[in-house]
């Protein structure tokens, strides 16, 4: 069967405002510090630069970059040490960050769910995800998703939701591509507060939408909800 277009949502940022949650986790990953802990000073830096990440364990380099630079200089330190890739020190803080988030959703599920909210723009959209052309795609582990939404009483299709597991390899514009192939989809539109994941999708049928909300670069202009919300229905009449 063909499908006339699908839409894809980023997660972190665009439907879950999650910062608390990985400030945290990255904190106890990096320094020791119990989740339980009150936030410190260093968390507003971290919300500021969040944008930068696009995987768990480039929260490494970020708290790297905030231990040895100033603060105009954070981003440029984090470029230069992220341009190694993945390290061994990398690699071990993000084992224990992902341990302890798979601990507390399995221990403390009340306390991991209170460490993240809906945004805005989820309780605009909420209605609209029974309809077959809505999927999630996201760099979170689809356990993590599917509890979340379970927890906000949010329905959504499970086979729709691509977590980190499902894109290994590949950027956000492959995936859709491969998924665009394989379902027949003719069109697809692409929602993400990231710059990267909109410059992988270089298919004329696929739509990017660059929101001004989540962990976007402020140096890039995105779309407003309403903006958003107006080219989707749009697009639901074709």
């Amino acid at each position: 069967m063909t499908v006339a277009y699908a839409i894809f949502i980023d997660f972190d940022g665009v439907l879950c405002d999650s910062v608390k949650e990985a400030y945290l986790l990255s904190r106890y990953a990096y320094y020791g510090t119990d989740v339980h802990s009150p936030l410190d000073n260093l968390y507003e830096i971290f919300r500021q630069y969040r944008y930068l990440i696009t995987n768990s364990w480039q929260y490494y380099f970020l708290l790297k970059s905030c231990e040895i630079a100033d603060s105009v200089s954070i981003e440029k330190t984090f470029d230069m040490l992220i341009s190694g890739g993945q390290n061994v020190q990398s690699s071990n803080f993000n084992n224990k960050f992902l341990r302890k988030r798979a601990e507390l959703i399995n221990a403390e599920f009340d306390f991991w769910n209170q460490l993240e909210s809906p945004t805005s723009f989820l309780t605009k959209i909420r209605d609209r995800f029974l309809e077959e052309n809505y999927a999630i795609l996201s760099t979170k582990t689809k356990t993590a998703i599917i509890a979340k939404l379970k927890y906000w009483q949010v329905s959504f299709d499970e086979d729709l939701i691509f977590g980190k597991e499902d894109i290994v390899g590949f950027t956000k514009g492959e995936f859709i591509n491969n998924y665009m192939l394989k379902k027949n989809v003719k069109k697809a539109i692409l929602i993400d507060d990231s710059y990267e994941n909109i410059v992988s999708c270089n298919n004329k049928n696929i739509m990017t939408l660059l929101t001004d909300w989540g962990y976007v670069n402020p140096k890039k202009n995105g779309h407003s909800e309403k903006s958003i919300l107006d080219i989707l229905l749009k697009e639901s009449v074709k």
